[in-house]
């Protein structure tokens, strides 16, 4: 009889197998990496989308209320350490800044806003929705001194790196 010599067939298939699953993983990594890059692509174009339509949103909402003051131009204000949650605007007609940012009251967002003067002092906060209307009064006065504080500090922040 003639002897055959085994093949060695398990560690080609392992080979095979290994390989597969190594382009397997690569494939999906590549897919969330596109998506990822997608994503981040299209929340950067939409940037000054999203800023006119919060502007035009706060000047409704003022006219509604009475309010003279009106925003303009969105304003890029770098941060030193992290970015506060809200929008940079300028004010028609003055040197002031609008600060458009998010109030938590009882577990519903209003949204306020801030005019600061030229000195980086913020002169007053306003409600900006027909919401925050409602519940403006009924914020603690160590609430809003919060918000002015972190504002204010925002702002010194970003005129000690300038």
């Amino acid at each position: 009889m003639s002897e055959e010599t085994p093949v060695a067939t398990g560690s080609m298939d392992s080979k095979n197998v290994f390989f597969q699953e190594l382009k397997d993983r690569l494939l999906l990594a590549a897919w969330i990496a596109g998506l990822a890059l997608i994503g981040a692509l299209a929340w950067r174009v939409s940037q000054p989308l999203l800023y006119s339509y919060l502007e035009h949103s706060v000047n409704l909402s003022m006219q509604a209320s009475g309010e003279t003051v009106r925003v303009t131009n969105a304003r890029s204000v770098p941060s030193a350490k992290r970015a506060q949650l809200g929008m940079w605007y300028s004010v028609a007609g003055s040197e002031d800044m609008f600060f458009v940012f998010p109030v938590f009251q009882d577990g519903v967002l209003s949204v306020c806003g801030a005019i600061l003067s030229p000195e980086n002092k913020v002169e007053r906060i306003l409600p900006v929705s027909a919401h925050a209307r409602q519940v403006f009064s009924q914020l603690a006065p160590g609430i809003t001194g919060i918000y002015v504080q972190r504002i204010e500090g925002a702002v010194a922040a970003r005129s000690n790196n300038e």
